[in-house]
């Protein structure tokens, strides 16, 4: 008898060892076929083709990867957060400099040379094309979205909202450029 629950335990360690191992293997792959879709949700899937927007394919591309997408929309909460405060004072740190050399914006004037998107509840990104430039390594993400606007009515639409995000990767700062002027420099179009 002493025998048999010896092997008996040794077969049950040797199929729970190859469960646990079945097991890992699943979820390996389960998490790598998810790293592959561009995101899970329809909201910030497009199916748009380059062709179609007149992107040269070489230097703006579509964000596919799903963290630098997630980075550069907070990007875009932390401005709208501010901008829905009113903080003239970090807006104008947030704001790019050559767009506030060009629209000629203080700190006395910035919120009132910013678009009015002082009650948002939520934004919602759509796509983002990003463009590195490799002489500065500052990658630039044109973000087309939605903005939910607080409201009592549960049926007032969104409004579309383009945003710019320059992001410098070796000192972790970013810097905003609001509105669709840069979208169509570059010919972008939703």
């Amino acid at each position: 008898m002493n025998k048999k629950m010896k092997y008996l335990i040794i077969i049950l360690i040797i199929l729970i060892i190859i469960i646990s191992i079945c097991l890992i293997f699943l979820l390996q792959n389960k998490d790598s076929t998810e790293n592959k879709n561009i995101i899970g949700n329809e909201d910030y899937v497009s199916n748009i083709s380059d062709k179609e927007t007149g992107i040269d394919e070489e230097e703006i591309k579509i964000l596919k990867d799903r963290n630098e997408f997630f980075t550069a929309a907070s990007c875009v909460d932390t401005y709208l957060g501010y901008l829905s405060k009113s903080d003239s004072e970090i807006l104008y740190e947030l704001i790019d400099k050559s767009y506030i050399k060009e629209k000629n914006i203080t700190k006395d004037n910035i919120l009132t040379q910013l678009e009015n998107v002082r009650e948002y509840n939520q934004f919602y990104p759509k796509i983002i094309y990003c463009k590195t430039n490799q002489e500065t390594l500052i990658t630039s993400y044109y973000i087309i979205g939605q903005i939910e606007k607080v409201s009592l009515d549960e049926n007032e639409p969104r409004e579309e909202y383009y945003i710019t995000i320059n992001m410098d990767k070796n000192n972790g700062t970013f810097s905003v450029i609001p509105g669709k002027e840069m979208f169509q420099e570059i010919n972008i179009s939703e």
